[in-house]
């Protein structure tokens, strides 16, 4: 949704539970993944990256540059940042602290590649691109992790890294592109799925 709201594009969304998918969904989503973006005429669209550029082809500003190679190049770390989804994911999801320390040491190292690419604020310097779209979900679900526990410190070694995840929490399209009380939902599936975080929970939080 933050490409949405970057050209302030009216929509509204239909929440689903990804643990019971209606055949509604399925229907129209091949891969079973969120998200899927249905246009005005009623055709659907899924993969995150063909929505943002159909996005952005239909409607200003635009987020990828004019000139051909600059649009590869924007291509190719937006896509990078699909790399960050598998550790973030596991992150979260391991059951031990074996697991999650492995899932974080994978994250940073996923991530120490970026620190020497980002122009700051964003990824492309002032300009925001597409690539800080789809980086945009992957910093948000560290700083979840981060939320509940500090001291893991996975962007403590990456100043540049840092530096952009919060230029990227810090702007409204993405903060508006979840739920207000997301963070609570985060918690209930951290305790859902028996994640080795629930111990690291604030009492406050839980």
């Amino acid at each position: 949704m933050t490409a949405l709201n970057e050209k302030q594009v009216p929509y509204s969304v239909d929440y689903i539970d990804l643990r019971d998918k209606p055949k509604w969904f399925l229907d129209i989503s091949p891969t079973g993944k969120v998200p899927v973006l249905r246009t005005p005429d009623g055709v659907s669209i899924f993969e995150s990256a063909v929505i943002n550029e159909y996005l952005d082809e239909c409607h200003e500003p635009h987020l990828l540059p004019a000139e051909p190679l600059a649009r590869a190049d924007d291509r190719m770390w937006r896509d990078y940042m699909v790399a960050l989804y598998g550790p973030a994911g596991r992150l979260y999801s391991a059951r031990t602290e074996e697991e999650g320390v492995d899932a974080v040491e994978q994250l940073q190292a996923k991530l120490a590649i970026l620190e020497d690419k980002i122009g700051g604020p964003y990824f492309r310097g002032d300009r925001f691109s597409l690539v800080d779209v789809a980086a945009g979900p992957a910093f948000m679900r560290m700083s979840w992790v981060e939320r509940v526990d500090p001291s893991l410190g996975i962007l403590d070694k990456l100043p540049a890294v840092r530096s952009w995840s919060q230029a990227l929490m810090d702007r409204p399209s993405i903060q508006n592109s979840v739920l207000p009380d997301i963070f609570e939902r985060f918690v209930a599936s951290l305790q859902r799925r028996d994640s080795w975080l629930v111990d690291r929970l604030p009492e406050h939080e839980l």
